[in-house]
């Protein structure tokens, strides 16, 4: 039985606004791959007309029904050479004339397998596609799921397309490089869901606006590291192994069913909550006065915390927010961090074992105290029970929300909190790994700011002002790493909700 399943990706210099020498150069190029031993071949997005079009009436000439001289071409190249072909292109609904933005599949029997239409379609001339479609299809490596490009700037469809069994998501994409190329949010998304994920992006010139030439097209693996970063001129096809386990199927090394058997999907109801008719959360919400503030996430490798508090006090200053990692702190380290708070008008965060037993090293399912000190040295403690959505804790200007170290691979917990109206979600662990704080550029994408205090790390990231990434920043060498975050611009969200609710809360069953 063979250890692995070649895919390749066909990296198109697609001819804009010429979808019969595309055409072509698909089924010219697809063949080479397949003759070169790939089992799953998979080609950029609009990759019969290009992507940059005026308006409807500028890209209805270049479009294709489902069922159209395309569709039968790469319906016989995958027939002929026996393997998986996913194209994206251009499609007009015959029934309707309305147009979708659409990937296809297409099997070794030269049947169509599926029908794919973006959700973030573009707004010029293409109408978004149902939030419930079937997007996966089986190979005998496992299940293979279909996104399309920025579909997959948000987290929950790619969740969604996991939780229907997928192994590998395929994206066909057509991203020029720019200040917001998105490979750290595929990386993440391969990561936070233990599956592949590959990426096949165009080159060539998109019309006169878009020069493509240095896109890349990527694949990642279950842990988000690189298996394949690849950019070229002109057209090229390029391979990737992915490796099967004993069974043949997709080797995940287990990480997605370890990740999904933690979800927690009866928390999560708030997920699908309609927010459109507020501009400002503020206005709708029982959240604290907005405002600009500074958070110091401080670290005090291996010192004593309250030391190492002291240790930063000239950069205390009045209605700053100082965060501790979790940790069992002495009997007397609260009352001491009290008297620093009164000294210098800053509130302090931190959590500590529910349990004085314990060493400070519990897991994810063990009970937690968060502790609040505000500028005046009042103490406020809430429990933080697993199996239950913590409360808001509100902290100055800012309404943060706590997530533990389980949460930062499920971005069910982030869009939750958000639209509970938090300002930033706060994780203080022992250790995190550099693995897991890559999230920080990320996770903002879910309409709330992040910040990560451990005794070997700090991080934090804030909330991107349209599609470019916000400031985030990670430190595993200074004792404390300090950040202003202003909750006047974190309460202005928006969420992407078209998307399959159903399926996401699903109380039983995963892959």
């Amino acid at each position: 039985m063979p250890n692995t399943v070649k895919i390749a990706i066909v990296h198109l210099s697609v001819k804009h606004k010429d979808p019969r020498a595309n055409r072509e150069n698909l089924v010219l190029l697809s063949s080479k791959a397949a003759d070169e031993g790939a089992k799953i071949i998979l080609a950029p997005e609009m990759s019969l007309s290009g992507y940059i079009f005026d308006g409807r009436e500028d890209i209805l000439p270049h479009l294709e029904t489902a069922d159209g001289d395309s569709a039968k071409a790469f319906a016989a190249v995958a027939r002929e050479k026996g393997v998986f072909l996913a194209v994206g292109f251009g499609e007009i609904d015959p029934e309707t004339d309305i147009v979708h933005n659409s990937a296809f599949v297409f099997g070794p029997e030269g049947k169509r397998l599926l029908r794919y239409r973006k959700t973030t379609a573009e707004s010029k001339f293409a109408c978004p596609g149902d939030a419930v479609q079937d997007n996966v299809f089986d190979t005998p490596w496992g299940k293979v799921g279909v996104l399309i490009c920025s579909d997959t700037y948000h987290a929950l469809p790619v969740r969604v397309t996991v939780l229907k069994g997928a192994g590998l998501l395929l994206v066909p994409a057509n991203w020029p490089p720019s200040d917001i190329f998105p490979s750290a949010i595929w990386r993440q998304r391969a990561y936070e869901n233990g599956i592949f994920l590959a990426v096949a992006n165009r080159t060539g010139q998109d019309g006169n606006r878009f020069l493509c030439q240095d896109s890349q097209s990527l694949v990642f693996d279950p842990e988000g590291e690189t298996a394949l970063e690849v950019s070229n001129p002109e057209s090229a096809v390029f391979h990737a192994d992915l490796p099967l386990g004993p069974d043949g199927r997709f080797d995940l090394k287990g990480r997605r069913e370890k990740i999904l058997s933690s979800r927690e999907p009866g928390l999560w109801h708030r997920v699908y909550a309609n927010l459109a008719q507020f501009k400002l959360l503020s206005q709708g919400f029982k959240l604290p006065e907005p405002g600009e503030t500074t958070v110091h996430l401080l670290s005090p490798k291996g010192r004593d915390p309250v030391a190492a508090a002291r240790a930063e006090k000239e950069a205390l200053k009045p209605g700053d927010v100082a965060v501790l990692p979790f940790r069992s702190h002495e009997p007397g380290d609260l009352a001491k961090l009290r008297e620093l708070a009164k000294e210098t008008g800053a509130a302090f965060v931190t959590a500590k074992p529910a349990d004085p037993g314990d060493t400070g090293k519990n897991p994810d399912d063990a009970p937690r105290t968060l502790i609040v000190i505000d500028g005046d040295g009042n103490t406020r403690e809430e429990p933080l029970d697993p199996g239950k959505l913590p409360s808001l804790a509100k902290v100055g200007p800012l309404a943060i929300f706590p997530i533990r170290r389980k949460d930062l691979t499920h971005p069910e917990t982030a869009i939750v909190a958000a639209k509970f109206g938090a300002d930033l979600l706060l994780a203080m662990e022992p250790e995190l790994t550099p693995r897991e704080t890559r999230i920080v550029s990320v996770r903002p994408i879910d309409q709330a700011a992040i910040a990560l205090c451990a005794e070997n790390t700090r991080a934090y990231g804030l909330v991107p002002e349209g599609h470019f990434p916000g400031e985030h920043r990670v430190d595993a060498a200074a004792t404390r790493l300090s950040f202003k975050i202003d909750s006047r611009e974190t309460r202005d969200k928006r969420f992407q909700d078209r998307v399959d609710f159903a399926t996401l809360l699903k109380k039983t069953g995963h892959p």
